[in-house]
């Protein structure tokens, strides 16, 4: 008796949600570029499903989501015990400061303002799996 196929592909996985169908390719042919594995997601509403198949190693979320915005579907992932500690980014277009209030108090590490520099996102992902995993190189 078999059980499922075993996932051999060691690469770090990078759970990608952007509703921007351009950021959200460059996002993910960047990264699989870096030599992460990624599934990109349009929107929140699978999230909650999708994250249990993949099983990532870093959430990358962007905060202005329809449907339910980033911020929200953190909270929620968070209240999940086996979810509670995933690293997560946050990236967001927001440039005022009355803007970023809601993600300063909401207790976000690691915040990325849009534009994203792509350097200056695969410094904080190799930094953030670091800490996570000393013996993480992607």
């Amino acid at each position: 008796m078999s059980g499922p196929p075993l996932n051999t592909d060691r690469r770090k996985r990078v759970l990608l949600v952007e509703d921007d169908s351009t950021n959200r390719l460059l996002f993910t042919d960047y990264l699989s570029r870096q030599s992460y594995q990624v599934m990109a997601l349009p929107d929140g509403t699978t999230l909650l499903e999708e994250i249990e198949r993949f099983q990532p190693d870093v959430l990358l979320i962007d905060v202005g989501l329809p449907y339910i915005d980033g911020l929200t579907l953190l909270r929620r992932l968070r209240a999940i015990p086996r979810w509670q500690n995933l690293p997560a980014i946050v990236m967001s277009t927001y440039v005022f400061q009355s803007d970023y209030e809601p993600v300063a108090s909401s207790s976000i590490k690691y915040y990325l303002a849009k534009p994203v520099r792509l350097e200056n996102l695969s410094s904080l992902l190799k930094q953030l799996l670091s800490e996570n995993d000393p013996e993480a190189t992607t």
